[in-house]
């Protein structure tokens, strides 16, 4: 039960935004489950009129009834859809970005090893599962409660043995569903598993189309996608046969009360003890008592799909979360490494007791793998809180800082291949700037660092200009111009801390030169750190890793 708590605690965290857009929807839903219990008893009444029985009311009565009855479920039907996806759409994306911040909020070695496109399906997959899950959970425990409670009572009223024979197959369906909870829950769990497996690798395809392209690896990488799609369609099918072996026993049960029905009321009819009216209506009765008593026992199915759902994003997004302070940082004077070190799984990778200081540029050199990128991702706050020894910010602790802010706007970061925000390029160059109007309120040094990275032409090249909208996910902008651009953006930008890694690898000699000039330019107002293989002139200390 434990388990249940804690999907419908997760559901409705999200759905409660909502609330009384849900309750609107619970009960327009428990008006058209009401409305199809009626519908029945007057299509027997028009039956029995046409048969020949007296009735109470007249055929155009009955047919105005019915008529008026159908419209009112069918206005209904569309106000409550429309309800439903409003909460649904919203609730879902809002648990979406949830899940995604709290893997963002977590240190980046739980998912470093994950194939991004394969944990962006999971998380989008599971989080909708379990809402419209959450969603229609209670929606359909009323209604189905609502209709067993009604028609039983008619159905026991016409006849008992109906009411027993009812009973007795809802025991036989309870047996069965207890005998496959378990199966249905691990394969589930696998079928799961295996298709963001092979969505994650089929987006691999695409999204290293160029790459695959100019190295022929096209036949070689189907090759193991075939082998992915091979695993993922074995345990669907495995899921198939364990489903329709399920599926046969509930049927057969479904069988035998159709059968059942049709035996005892069609005798009723034939000695004359039961009108063709109540027969019909009998029939659809007990159609919706076995359809309602199907959810309930389908629900256990259900759950189990759910709750695989629902451990599965457990696995990802129940990490600690990296709780900082709240001390603001103004200005960044210095930062102290006080014996940091840093293990992936058992291996040190990472130790240093250095102190960094604004107005310095240190030199960070060392061999392919010495933990130089594992320096600056602990800088960064990729790992959060997860390593051992202290980082101070002017001498406040990490732990005390807000670093959400500091990451924001005190640190600059220049990677080897810069990310791209897929916004404009002007965004793109003033995100970190405190300019409001940066295309208007150029000054002298604005205009000399867009110059000197030739910014225009890139621009230029581009179908509208500084407004054209980049793409973060293609090679629309070069190696050479995402590096231009991200260093424009550190050097525009109001962070007392820079930090470049590799910042003239792709770089003609004009903008290395302008980059050195920059600098020097910059070196006294900021805390600069340089990772480079290129042997430097321009330094205070070096850093050796």
């Amino acid at each position: 039960m434990k388990n249940i708590s804690d999907i419908l605690k997760f559901g409705f965290k999200y759905i409660n935004k909502h609330r009384y857009s849900y309750i609107f929807y619970i009960i327009l839903s428990l008006l058209i489950s009401l409305i199809g219990v009626f519908v029945p008893l007057i299509t027997g009444q028009i039956v029995d009129m046409i048969t020949g029985k007296n009735t109470m009311v007249s055929l155009q009565q009955l047919v105005g009834s019915f008529v008026i009855l159908i419209l009112i479920q069918f206005i209904l039907s569309y106000i409550t859809n429309l309800q439903y996806i409003r909460i649904q759409s919203e609730s879902g994306y809002i648990a979406n970005i949830s899940s995604i911040e709290k893997i963002y909020n977590a240190s980046y070695r739980e998912v470093c090893n994950v194939n991004p496109s394969s944990l962006n399906q999971m998380i989008n997959n599971d989080c909708n599962i379990i809402v419209i899950f959450c969603i229609t959970l209670f929606r359909d425990l009323l209604v189905n409660i609502a209709i067993i409670f009604t028609v039983f009572v008619i159905v026991f009223r016409q006849s008992r043995a109906l009411s027993i024979l009812f009973m007795i197959l809802v025991g036989c369906y309870s047996i069965i569903y207890y005998g496959f909870k378990n199966k249905l829950y691990d394969q589930s769990l696998k079928v799961k598993n295996k298709q963001s497996d092979f969505f994650g690798k089929l987006y691999n395809l695409l999204g290293n189309l160029r790459s695959i392209k100019i190295n022929g690896f096209f036949s070689r990488t189907v090759e193991k996608q075939n082998l992915v799609f091979d695993t993922y369609k074995h345990e669907l099918i495995e899921q198939v046969k364990l489903s329709n072996i399920f599926n046969f026993f509930t049927s057969a049960i479904t069988i035998a009360a159709q059968v059942s029905l049709y035996l005892y009321g069609g005798n009723m009819v034939l000695h004359g003890n039961m009108s063709i009216g109540i027969f019909v209506v009998l029939t659809s009765y007990f159609s919706k008592l076995l359809n309602s008593t199907d959810y309930f026992l389908q629900l256990g199915t259900q759950l189990q799909n759910v709750k695989s759902s629902y451990d599965r994003l457990m696995q990802y997004t129940s990490h600690e979360e990296h709780k900082y302070g709240n001390i603001n940082i103004n200005s960044v004077e210095r930062i102290y490494f006080d014996n940091v070190s840093f293990k992936y799984d058992k291996d040190t990778v990472f130790e240093l007791s250095k102190q960094f200081e604004k107005g310095k540029i240190y030199w960070i050199k060392g061999s392919n793998g010495s933990g130089k990128t594992t320096f600056i991702n602990l800088l960064a706050g990729l790992y959060g809180l997860d390593f051992h020894g202290n980082i101070f910010i002017n001498d406040y602790p990490l732990k005390d800082i807000n670093f959400s802010k500091v990451i924001t706007s005190k640190i600059s970061i220049v990677e080897q291949r810069p990310f791209i925000l897929s916004e404009s390029l002007t965004d793109n160059l003033f995100c970190k700037s405190e300019i409001e109007n940066p295309l208007e309120e150029r000054d002298f040094e604005t205009e000399f660092i867009l110059d000197n990275f030739n910014i225009a032409n890139i621009a230029n090249s581009k179908k509208d200009g500084f407004d054209s909208e980049l793409d973060s996910l293609n090679d629309e902008v070069s190696g050479g111009e995402r590096q231009k651009i991200a260093l424009a953006r550190t050097f525009l930008s109001s962070a007392d801390v820079w930090i470049f890694d590799e910042p003239t690898s792709a770089l003609d000699k004009e903008s290395k030169k302008s980059f050195y000039q920059l600098i020097e330019k910059n070196r006294r107002s900021k805390l600069i750190i340089i990772i480079s293989h290129e042997n430097l002139d321009l330094y205070d200390e070096i850093v050796e890793f």
